[in-house]
């Protein structure tokens, strides 16, 4: 039986997910071109923005 993969938030993978696009992007017209770098632009800004929460909950019973 196969294990079920999951992200660190949790969340469950596509089954139908191969971490591959759909076509080649020499194969993709100029709009998909775009749609495709400014996809990965955004996800490079999110992950510089990000911001870590401690959780305030743990670091109170380690004192105790």
């Amino acid at each position: 039986m196969e294990k079920e993969k999951k992200y660190k938030n949790g969340k469950l993978i596509d089954p139908m997910f191969d971490g591959h696009l759909e076509k080649p992007v020499s194969g993709m017209t100029p709009r998909e071109k775009l749609d495709y770098i400014w996809m990965q632009m955004m996800f490079k800004w999110q992950i510089r923005k990000r911001v870590i929460i401690e959780n305030s909950n743990k670091s109170k019973t380690n004192k105790s």
